[in-house]
């Protein structure tokens, strides 16, 4: 099986935004260019956050999360490490 090979990844770092993550996510999902994956870092929200972004179905998009909240700039750090794409 081949790993899929996006041109562009999109790093979201999400803190307890489980009222507008999904409509968020569903922006990116509805664009038209379609060679993206969508990397959604949850730093330690204390909501519904990761279940809301956890219950998305898309091959194209990562969820990670470790239940520390350890800062924007570090996530994105994280995205650019864990990015897949020719460009970020």
């Amino acid at each position: 099986m081949r790993e899929y090979m996006p041109l562009i990844s999109i790093g979201m770092p999400v803190y307890n935004c489980e009222q507008t993550v999904a409509m968020a996510i569903r922006s990116i999902i509805q664009q038209t260019y379609p060679n993206w994956e969508l990397l959604v870092l949850d730093d330690g929200s204390q909501d519904n956050t990761l279940q809301t972004v956890m219950s998305i179905q898309d091959s194209r998009i990562r969820v990670f999360s470790d239940s520390d909240n350890r800062g924007q700039s570090v996530r994105l750090n994280q995205a650019i490490d864990e990015s897949k794409g020719e460009y970020f």
